[in-house]
C-alpha cells in the first residue's frame, strides 16, 4: 500500500527540461547579435532574475501577474542592463513558447504513465495555460492546476490548498515533488510532504527544508 494517496508533480525541470531551449531561444530573441556564447550568458542572467522573482512570497492583496508578464519584467531589466534595444514582450513570449518545446525526462514519462492506480498524479505548475498545454499529451494527470487559472503561484501555497480540498484528503496524505523553492515552501506551508528533485547535485540553502530529496524519479520506489 502507498504511503501517499496523491502525488502531485511541478512541470518544468522536474518532468520536462527547458535549457535545451536556450540557444533556439537565444537565436530567436538576440537575431544578429546571436553568438552561442552569449545566448548562453543572457539564458544565465535571465534565469537569476526569473527565480529571484519567484522566490519572493507575494503580498497578500497584491495584483496577480502572469508568467509572460513576469518574464517581460525580467528581461525589460536584463536588456537594460546590457543595453541591449531588444522588446521585452516578445523575449517574454519567446521563452515561453520555447517552455512548450521542452524536452521530457524519460524518468519522470516513465513515472507518470506507469503509475499502477494505487494513486493519482496531478500536476502543480507556476506557469501560463499557453505554456503547459503542448506538453500535456505526454504525461496522464488526474487533475491540472496552473497558476494562471488559480491567479497564485506555488509558494502562496493557495494552490496546494486547491489541491487538498479537491480531493478531500489530509495534507499529510500527499506528496509534492518538484525542483524548487516555492515548490518546498508552498506545499509545507499547506502541510502537504514535499520531495526536492535535485538532479544536478545542488546544495540546499533554505531555511524551509524538503521532507525527502532525490536525483532522479527511479528513487521515489523506497518513499511513495
Amino acid at each position: 500500500m502507498s504511503r501517499f494517496k496523491l502525488i502531485c508533480v511541478d512541470m518544468f525541470q522536474t518532468l520536462v527540461d527547458i535549457h535545451p531551449r536556450r540557444f533556439e531561444a537565444g537565436r530567436r530573441m538576440l537575431g544578429r547579435r546571436y553568438t552561442p556564447e552569449l545566448a548562453q550568458q543572457c539564458w544565465d542572467e535571465a534565469t537569476k532574475l526569473i527565480t529571484g522573482y519567484f522566490r519572493q512570497k507575494p503580498a497578500e492583496n497584491s495584483v496577480f501577474h502572469t508568467v509572460k508578464y513576469i518574464f517581460e519584467t525580467c528581461y525589460r531589466q536584463l536588456w537594460l542592463e546590457m543595453g541591449f534595444d531588444i522588446d521585452p514582450f516578445m523575449s517574454a513570449k519567446i521563452l515561453a513558447e520555447e517552455h512548450g518545446n521542452a524536452t521530457i525526462y524519460d524518468d519522470a514519462r516513465t513515472f507518470v504513465n506507469a503509475a499502477d492506480g494505487s494513486y493519482p498524479i496531478c500536476l502543480v505548475s507556476d506557469a501560463d495555460c499557453d505554456m503547459i498545454d503542448p506538453l500535456l499529451h505526454h504525461f496522464k494527470f488526474d487533475n491540472v492546476f496552473i497558476s494562471e487559472e488559480h491567479r497564485s503561484y506555488k509558494i502562496q501555497a493557495h494552490m496546494f490548498r486547491e489541491v487538498v480540498m479537491k480531493y478531500g484528503l489530509k495534507p499529510c496524505e500527499i506528496l509534492h515533488i518538484g525542483d524548487g523553492y516555492p515548490d518546498v515552501a508552498g506545499a509545507s506551508e499547506a502541510g502537504i510532504k514535499t520531495c526536492w528533485i535535485n538532479r544536478h547535485g545542488f546544495a540546499w540553502m533554505h531555511q524551509v527544508k524538503p521532507d525527502f530529496i532525490i536525483t532522479g524519479f527511479d528513487e521515489l520506489k523506497g518513499i511513495i
